[in-house]
């Protein structure tokens, strides 16, 4: 019976085909997961080449907004200084004014001082 199927398979050209199929197969399919991993490879390091990218620029955006806060503060806690002092100073004057307006009343003689 073996050799009535061999025969068989030998007619329809299949009988030696089925090895070297398998074969060829098995090295398509071995071709084909390789080029794959090259590809999904390639897309990963580009993936993670643009990540770097991004995050790298988010991080120097980060410092310059850090760093203009900070100049902001300064600037703020500068103007306050100033401001405080020259406000008492105003507020002195503005005072001495007042001590000798009361202290010393004007008197108008002939429209001159």
């Amino acid at each position: 019976m073996t050799s009535f199927v061999r025969e068989i398979l030998s007619a329809s050209g299949k009988l030696g085909e089925n090895k070297e199929d398998l074969a060829t197969k098995i090295a398509k399919a071995q071709k084909s997961v390789e080029e794959r991993k090259a590809a999904l490879r390639n897309a990963a390091e580009a993936k993670f080449l643009d990540y770097q990218d991004e995050e790298n620029s988010v991080s120097a955006l980060a410092a310059l907004l850090e760093s203009s806060v900070r100049d902001a503060e300064a600037l703020e806690a500068n103007l306050r200084l100033h401001l405080k002092s020259d406000l008492a100073d105003a507020s002195n004057d503005l005072q001495e004014v007042c001590f000798v307006v009361t202290t010393h009343p004007v008197s108008f003689h002939n429209g001159c001082f």
